[in-house]
């Protein structure tokens, strides 16, 4: 008798994939580093696609398209609540220091 077990996990049985939107104002981006600027705030997560810049419909914002990484056996959506809390804080710095230029700039 010829036979054998092939005994192997497939790619995505070994991890989740977790798809990200966010949307940012704009006015108050540096498109030149914003996408450097998202790797580093979200550095220690695995960035499997993105980040991305998709057009928003009112014209005024972008929507940044992320997905990640999630090894099985983490909970994901503890990942991904932690990711959406450091894209918040950056898109909030990015707004404050906007508005701190535009502050200076009048004066």
């Amino acid at each position: 008798m010829n036979s054998a077990i092939v005994d192997y996990a497939p790619e995505f049985s070994e991890r989740e994939i977790i798809d990200l939107r966010v949307e940012m104002p704009l006015a108050n981006i540096d498109l030149e580093s914003l996408e450097d600027m998202i790797r580093e705030a979200l550095t220690g997560f695995q960035i499997e696609v993105g980040p991305y810049l998709n057009e928003q419909s009112d014209k005024e914002h972008v929507i940044i398209l992320i997905k990640l990484s999630v090894p099985a056996g983490q909970d994901w959506r503890k990942v991904k609540s932690e990711v959406f809390k450091r894209l918040l804080i950056l898109r909030k710095r990015i707004i404050e220091a906007s508005a701190i230029q535009r502050s200076a700039a009048q004066s």
